[in-house]
């Protein structure tokens, strides 16, 4: 756990948040899962100074009473769910609203998914992580490998919503013929 008092060198602004006065009680509040440690970084937290205490919790607890063990000492009433992406599954919008917790997303990123789609398939067929860890370990071998072309192959996709539709769209970059196949995972689409 890593405890902070709140950035003042920040961007961004949350200065639209309802602040209590400042002659209560310092809350605690836990910022989980902040993987890349940018929470305090990315917005301005001046606001809070000398309202709240913000503890910043980098790792993700998958045990659930582990995840209720951290968290005792916080106050259970959530009042805000920020989260990166426009839409998060994970996330009861409409239990959050009927309870009167703030849910906050970022803009959408672009082709992120898209692109990081792409970017796996094609280290996969170019086996850049193998070669990329041959060359670090000043392998003798490093190109130990025989790269796949894509130009003329095919291509099978699994599903096809939103994504699997914009990475079949997005083939004709590198010449593939793509195979689709459209197959319901547990009725849940990605659109």
């Amino acid at each position: 756990m890593l405890s902070f008092k709140a950035a003042s060198h920040a961007v961004g602004s949350i200065s639209s948040c309802s602040l209590p006065p400042t002659t209560m009680v310092l809350s605690r509040v836990a910022i989980l899962d902040d993987y890349q440690g940018v929470a305090l970084t990315s917005a301005d937290w001046t606001p809070l100074d000398g309202r709240v205490h913000i503890d910043v919790f980098r790792d993700t607890l998958l045990d659930e009473d582990a995840l209720v063990k951290r968290l005792e000492n916080y106050d259970v009433a959530s009042r805000l769910i920020a989260t990166t992406g426009p839409a998060n599954r994970g996330i009861d919008t409409a239990y959050a609203k009927e309870k009167g917790i703030v849910v906050s997303e970022t803009g959408g990123g672009g082709n992120s998914t898209l692109e990081h789609i792409w970017a796996l398939i094609l280290s996969t067929v170019r086996y850049t992580t193998v070669e990329d860890a041959n060359i670090k370990s000043r392998n003798p071998q490093w190109q130990s490998t025989m790269p796949l072309g894509l130009a003329g192959r095919t291509i099978g996709l699994i599903g096809l919503g939103r994504f699997g539709t914009m990475t079949a769209k997005a083939r004709n970059i590198v010449s593939i013929l793509t195979k689709l196949q459209l197959i319901t995972i547990l009725g849940i689409s990605d659109s």
